[in-house]
């Protein structure tokens, strides 16, 4: 009996959700901004759509298009800039090593030239 009565309430919460606008949120990792585009609804597929039902999804449709379009266009910026952001303190440790092994080079002729010199 208990389990009728949370399958009812399973079905009965999934209904009211289908009816209203769901928003789809995947978890985002701390600092990022989630997603917020609201989701068309759809009608059963066992309804038929009048023509007004089909102009507002169709609107509806593009609405959501646009907004993740402008969402991971925005994502899209911020990785661009982390991945310059990567790419400077990469090439900036690259020219600190080869910095590094010339002087490392140059430290070992100067002590080779100072034993072959007789010092």
């Amino acid at each position: 009996m208990k389990k009728l009565f949370a399958l009812g309430l399973l079905l009965s919460s999934a209904t009211a959700s289908a009816q209203t606008p769901a928003t789809v949120s995947a978890p985002a990792p701390a600092g990022v901004a989630p997603m917020s585009c609201p989701r068309p609804v759809l009608l059963p597929p066992t309804k038929a759509m009048s023509k007004k039902e089909s102009e507002k999804l169709n609107t509806d449709n593009k609405s959501f298009q646009d907004c993740v379009k402008v969402y991971v266009g925005a994502r899209k910026a911020v990785v661009d800039e982390h991945n310059a952001i990567s790419k400077a303190h990469a090439d900036a440790a690259v020219a600190a090593q080869s910095e590094f092994n010339a002087y490392v080079t140059e430290l070992n002729a100067n002590l080779a030239a100072r034993e072959k010199a007789g010092e």
